[in-house]
Parts: C-alpha cells; sequence; structure tokens
C-alpha cells in the first residue's frame, strides 16, 4: 500500500475554500514522493514523516542508546520537539552550542561555543536541517560560520537531516535563492531580535528583507555545502552514514 494515498476528508469544515491544509498535504506528499525516489537512487537512506510527531519518532529510532550527538541551530529541531526529547534522555553525551537563557542571550561564552561547535564535529550523531532540498535530491545548506555544514559533509558516523516539505524546490539555483530571499533575512531577524546578536543588527537582510549581496564579515551566508547522494558504502539500512527525514508539513526557515 502506497504511503501517499490519495485523501478524501468527509469534514464539511475541511472541504471549505477557508481551509487548504488538505490540498497542501496532498502537494507536499507529491513531491516528497519524487524527492525519497531521487534520494534512494543517491544512495541516501531517506524516510517520509506525513508530521512533526512521527518525525521525532523517525529521528528518536536513528540514535543508538548510548550516541553522542551533536546538534546544529534549528528551528526544525525544536518544532518537531527534539529538544524536549532530549532533556529526557540521559544516556546521551550532547554538543549544543545553541542553548540560550530565558531572555535569549546564549548561556556559553564565545570560546565555549566553539568548542562545543568542534565536538559536534566527532560526535557519534550530527542532528540538524537543510535550507533547501531539489527534486532531484540535493541538500542545500548555508552557514556563516560552517558549524552546520562541515558535520554533514564528515566526521559523525551518523547525520540526520530533518526538512519540511515547504522547502522542496526545483533545482540548486531555487534553492540558493531560497537561502537568499527567506533563510538568511529570516534567520537574521531572528538572532536580532531574540537572540541579541547585535553584530547582525545592520545587515542589509536584516533591514530590508532582501539579500543585497552584501560583503559584511557578519553575513549569515559564508559558506554553501550541496549534498547530491553518498557513497554506496553507506548505504541505507546501516547505522553510518545520511539520513534524511522528510516530513509533510510546513518546518523551519
Amino acid at each position: 500500500m502506497s504511503i501517499f494515498p490519495y485523501c478524501y476528508i468527509g469534514d464539511m469544515e475541511a472541504m471549505s475554500d477557508r481551509d487548504i491544509s488538505m490540498e497542501t498535504t496532498r502537494h507536499y506528499r507529491y513531491l516528497a514522493k519524487r524527492v525519497l525516489d531521487k534520494l534512494h537512487s543517491g544512495h541516501v537512506d531517506a524516510f517520509f514523516a506525513s508530521d512533526r510527531t512521527e518525525a521525532l519518532s523517525r529521528v528518536a529510532n536513528l540514535i543508538h542508546e548510548k550516541a553522542s550527538i551533536g546538534i546544529a541551530d534549528s528551528i526544525t529541531l525544536h518544532q518537531i520537539g527534539f529538544f524536549d526529547w532530549l532533556a529526557n534522555q540521559k544516556n546521551h553525551q550532547v554538543f549544543n552550542p545553541f542553548v540560550w537563557d530565558d531572555e535569549g542571550h546564549p548561556i556559553y561564552t564565545h570560546d565555549e561555543r566553539f568548542e562545543l561547535m568542534r565536538k559536534a564535529l566527532t560526535a557519534d550523531v550530527f542532528v540538524a536541517s537543510s535550507n533547501a532540498i531539489t527534486l532531484k535530491g540535493e541538500l542545500i545548506s548555508v552557514d556563516g560560520y560552517g558549524n552546520r555544514v562541515a558535520p554533514t559533509i564528515f566526521g559523525p558516523n551518523k547525520v540526520i537531516l530533518v526538512i519540511g516539505a515547504n522547502k522542496i524546490v526545483r533545482d540548486v539555483e531555487a534553492g540558493l535563492a531560497r537561502v537568499r530571499d527567506i533563510c538568511a533575512p529570516l534567520n537574521v531577524i531572528r538572532h536580532v531580535e531574540k537572540h541579541h546578536t547585535e553584530y547582525m543588527k545592520d545587515l542589509p537582510c536584516a533591514n530590508t528583507g532582501f539579500c543585497a549581496n552584501c560583503e559584511s564579515p557578519a553575513r549569515v551566508c559564508r559558506k554553501t555545502v550541496i549534498i547530491s547522494g553518498q557513497s554506496p558504502e553507506f548505504f541505507a539500512g546501516k547505522e553510518e552514514g545520511l539520513s534524511v527525514v522528510l516530513v509533510g508539513e510546513s518546518l523551519g526557515i
């Protein structure tokens, strides 16, 4: 039986034109099916999760009991409840540089954060998201420091990327445009407003909402990684290598 069934909804309110959740769900499933086929052909262990609850279950099942875990800054991981799940686990050593106090300030010093970033590079498992994924299964991630993109290439034994279907784009060009026009501006505004990151407040994208191709040392788009598959020796079914959990709802930035 297909995991992408044609859905019928009997509830009259759901059938109203005020609610397009049915259409959105179906559209995301169509796109996800195409992307998953491409990921599998590129030797990437890939799964579909219908919603954030199933996504969290998928991620939890991919992490063995005593694994050390490296984490990147990720709205998606917050939204699926990963950090809440992790707080209830007792057997994992966690390297998470992005922990904030109640007012949004980082609890670690600059040096402590970078040390945690370095340790995440060699954790047993690294968990993050990507900025975009193409219909050909190409994963596009852009960073300021490189702490998120570097471990996705090499280092941890296991990499898990959780990606909302809203991040599916036609091709690499569209993915990079998504980073410039959506991901970078929103993330800069988030860090300025919620995490008091003063050095970002004068970036053009923070003030106009659009990329200006600036050359500021504070920009968050200095390092780009595009993954178009992995070596067959890390093929699906093994504990090692790259796994993608593609979620059939809108998640992250």
